[in-house]
């Protein structure tokens, strides 16, 4: 800050008694901006994410720039600032300078902010017992809207009577929920079988057999599942031709319900086990 002073001589040589003296204030620029803080990546259609800055020495109000399709919600001419993304947003770059009545100060570092897509509603079919999700991968599978913990493949076989969805999730965003799918129980088919599906002893402590006794020469899986329909166990490509005992030891599993499913491409077998600790 200075000041400004006039003063005079006339011809006579007089003087003013005392000079004029205006005084100037000189007022800086905002300081240059730090750097920014918040969240990268982020999933299209995510909101209320919020960005922050140090305090801008000197600024009155600050000037934000955003990512294409995000949008600014609140603090925008503030140190913080929440944005909303769209499902059309895209990746870009954050950044943010300090403004007051001198002009702009120096803009921060770039935040650039990876904005992921949200993946496919995903569509799943129907044949027999085994769903279909039209999405290659990141599937997770869901019963009556409760997670079915390790189905995450394409296809899962359904052992349970109920309404079947999955979401499939890439790159840390999920989808929204599927169709739903009812499954009811699967006809047994052609399936030669002479009342001879047994688990026994039922209940029991986590150590039963398996009895398959089928009429004429067929191929099985055995498998096992808990009662979220949660693959266990399994044997593949059991020939059966006459009577079949296999052995089962589920020591770590806890007490509980369990079934035991006799497949193949054209059968669907269950019976319950119960298994008491």
């Amino acid at each position: 800050n200075q000041t400004v002073s006039v003063d005079y001589t006339n011809s006579l040589g007089c003087s003013a008694l005392e000079p004029t003296v205006f005084n100037v204030t000189v007022a800086p620029l905002p300081a240059a901006a730090g750097s920014i803080s918040g969240t990268t990546p982020v999933c299209a259609g995510t909101n209320g994410v919020v960005y922050t800055v140090p305090v801008i020495a000197n600024a009155v109000s600050y000037n934000w720039t955003v990512p294409a399709g995000a949008t600014i919600v609140s603090g925008s001419a503030t140190n913080a600032i929440t944005l909303n993304f769209a499902l059309t947003a895209s990746s870009g770059v954050v950044k943010v300078n300090g403004v007051n009545t001198c002009g702009s100060g120096a803009a921060s570092p770039n935040f650039t902010v990876l904005v992921n897509p949200v993946p496919a509603t995903p569509v799943i079919t129907q044949h027999l017992d085994t769903l279909t999700s039209s999405a290659a991968s990141g599937n997770q599978w869901y019963l009556n809207g409760l997670i079915i913990p390790g189905a995450t493949g394409k296809k899962h076989v359904a052992v349970y009577t109920g309404y079947y969805t999955v979401v499939v999730t890439l790159t840390g965003c999920s989808s929204a929920p599927s169709n739903s799918i009812l499954v009811l129980p699967v006809s047994t088919g052609g399936f030669e079988v002479s009342n001879s599906f047994d688990v026994y002893p039922n209940p029991n402590n986590g150590q039963f057999n398996i009895r398959v006794t089928s009429a004429k020469p067929v191929e099985l899986n055995i498998e096992i599942y808990n009662s979220l329909g949660a693959l266990l166990w399994k044997q593949e490509k059991v020939n059966v031709d006459g009577t079949y005992i296999t052995p089962v030891s589920l020591d770590a599993v806890p007490a509980g319900v369990y079934m035991v499913a006799l497949r193949n491409l054209n059968t669907n077998i269950v019976r319950k086990v119960i298994i008491m600790k």
